[in-house]
């Protein structure tokens, strides 16, 4: 089997990642030390969706969610294994955030997700 480096290994799977629509995957490499990412990341998967706004659920909006990635975590997984490890559980973190934003009882949310850093 032929190693790719992490960045093209990762690249090569979220170009065969399909999901909903108006969602979207792009690979960056990990190069700012100022960027408030843990030491051991060397990526950046960045998952955009557009959605409705809460604040005015007419309109739409972008929301990304920057994911730090270890290259040495790529290089030891499968595809597969990576759409596991990496892509579903960032998937799932933007969903339930969503959630929490739209999710109410008696007018309230159940779970702020922008109060104390709750997501």
């Amino acid at each position: 089997m032929v190693r790719l480096p992490a960045e093209l290994k990762l690249r090569s799977v979220i170009e065969n990642i399909s999901y909903k629509p108006n969602f979207s995957f792009a690979i960056y490499p990990h190069l700012n030390p100022d960027s408030g990412f843990p030491e051991y990341s060397d990526l950046c998967l960045l998952i955009t969706m557009r959605v409705p706004d809460v604040s005015c659920p007419r309109c739409a909006i972008d929301v990304k969610s920057p994911v730090a990635v270890s290259a040495r975590m790529v290089d030891e997984l499968e595809p597969d294994g990576i759409v596991e490890h990496i892509i579903r559980p960032a998937i799932r973190a933007m969903e339930l955030h969503e959630m929490d934003e739209w999710l109410k009882f008696e007018g309230r949310h159940v779970h702020d997700p922008h109060a104390n850093n709750f997501r």
